[in-house]
């Protein structure tokens, strides 16, 4: 009888901590769901506020960036231009040479075919360091007027063309 009495307390023991613990999680439960409505309401609220009512004049920011300087680019493209000058004169100064340093015999029997690369770096080499004077005598003269100028010209009988330089 001892041990029925022993073991009724401790089961109503046991309830009473399961019931304890049944209420706490419940009170955490409420608390979680107060704050979910809170943050679902705080995310029910507009994002962007509208203001109306009429227009205010609004100015884009002015920025003074100036551009890069034009001599760093005429010195870049006279650079380029005389890279691709070098290169294009090396390369078609060894076209059809013996691609060894022995004299033409069994073991060496390819030559260099360069021209074609040769040329194509020479004539780049030329375009570029005639857009690197352009751009030289332009930079360096300051003036915004023509130095050269081609106009058709009509007198008489006579049409043509004239070329006038100015320095």
């Amino acid at each position: 009888a001892l041990f029925v009495v022993g073991h009724e307390t401790w089961k109503k023991e046991h309830k009473e901590k399961q019931l304890e613990e049944v209420k706490r999680r419940l009170a955490e439960a409420k608390a979680r769901e107060e704050r979910l409505k809170r943050d679902l309401a705080k995310l029910r609220e507009p994002i962007v506020k509208v203001k109306t009512g009429p227009a205010e004049k609004m100015a884009l920011p002015t920025y003074d960036n100036p551009s890069p300087p034009k001599k760093i680019w005429v010195y870049a493209l006279g650079g380029i231009a005389l890279t691709s000058l070098v290169a294009g004169i090396y390369l078609l100064s060894i076209d059809h040479s013996l691609t060894c340093d022995t004299t033409y015999n069994e073991t060496c029997r390819e030559r260099y075919a360069t021209a074609t690369a040769g040329y194509a770096f020479t004539l780049t080499g030329l375009a570029v360091g005639g857009l690197a004077g352009y751009l030289f005598y332009t930079v360096y003269q300051g003036e915004k007027e023509p130095k050269v100028a081609v106009t058709p010209t009509v007198s008489g009988t006579a049409k043509g063309l004239m070329l006038s330089f100015r320095f």
